[in-house]
């Protein structure tokens, strides 16, 4: 299935997968037109504009949903196989890795202002990993912790929003919690790399944006 005129007109990243175009200001501010670098069957992934650190990348399944734990079981496996892939590519100088998801309910009521389902996937240094972790946790205590798989299942029961985290795929943490603060996780990690611009909106880290399309652009990732 397809997404619908409708459907892309209202979702940027839908809108953005059809025409493989970013929006005119962000090719402006990054100096490309396409910045897709990694596709397969069902799942596109992209670097973040504003970019925490080299490598930061998200995936989003090519159909519309709002939460990752909207998408089938197989298609939550298809998921786990692609990003496996990215990390290993991201996992640059031996750094070590970090996952997150901001899931939704609606359409409309994304945290960041993208209401298209996407995982965070991003290369950090494993004594900052703990510590993320760790506070994320204290904030919004996990209440499941496990494979990747079994918790966006988990999550498919559930009507609130949710913090998907962790350093591994297959050791993560995933909350339930009424109101989570908007991009929660990328000013956890700004404050603990010591980067003082979290919002993606204002449009920082262009030479990490760059960097990343250069090393995804020698990539090679299997079909998916």
């Amino acid at each position: 299935m397809t997404n619908s005129r409708e459907q892309i007109g209202e979702c940027c990243i839908c809108e953005e997968i059809a025409s493989r175009r970013l929006p005119e200001r962000f090719q402006r501010a990054y100096g490309t037109i396409d910045r897709i670098c990694v596709e397969s069957k069902d799942f596109i992934a992209f670097p973040t504009v504003s970019p925490l650190v080299v490598g930061h990348m998200l995936v989003f399944p090519k159909n519309h949903v709002s939460s990752l734990s909207k998408l089938s079981v197989p298609l939550i496996e298809s998921l786990c196989q692609l990003a496996t892939e990215i990390a290993t590519e991201v996992a640059l100088h031996g750094s070590s890795l970090y996952f997150f998801e901001h899931g939704v309910l609606e359409d409309g009521k994304g945290s960041c202002g993208i209401s298209h389902a996407h995982l965070h996937v991003l290369p950090l240094d494993s004594s900052v990993t703990s510590v993320l972790t760790r506070k994320a946790s204290l904030r919004f205590p996990p209440h499941f912790s496990g494979k990747l798989t079994s918790l966006l299942a988990s999550g498919k029961n559930h009507e609130s929003p949710y913090l998907l985290f962790g350093e591994s795929l297959s050791d993560l943490h995933l909350t339930f919690a009424p109101a989570i603060p908007s991009q929660f996780m990328r000013h956890l990690i700004a404050a603990n790399i010591g980067l003082p611009d979290w919002d993606w909106r204002r449009l920082t880290g262009i030479q990490r944006f760059r960097k990343t399309m250069r090393v995804f652009s020698c990539a090679r990732f299997s079909p998916a």
